[in-house]
Order: structure tokens, then sequence, then C-alpha cells
């Protein structure tokens, strides 16, 4: 039974950490997309 509890806990880390990459990835382009959302509005007040 330890073993599987094991087994378990292994792949729970390993799925944590390519959720944490992904949800940093997502993060990191959506702040891209802003930046560049944000170059092309008119300038404020004209």
């Amino acid at each position: 039974m330890d073993l599987g509890s094991a087994n378990v806990r292994a792949e729970m880390k390993l799925l944590e950490q390519q959720m944490t990459v992904k949800l940093g990835t997502s993060v990191a382009a959506g702040i891209g997309i802003m930046i560049a959302a944000l170059r092309y509005l008119p300038p404020a007040g004209h």
C-alpha cells in the first residue's frame, strides 16, 4: 500500500511542476500580449 501511495505522490509532484511551468508561461505570454496591445492604442487626450 505504501508503494502505491508513494507512486501517486511522485506523480502529483511531477504534475504540480508541469502545471507551474504552464501557468508561468501563460502569465508571461499574457503580459507580452498586453504590452503589445497597449503600444497600438492612441495616446490619451488626443
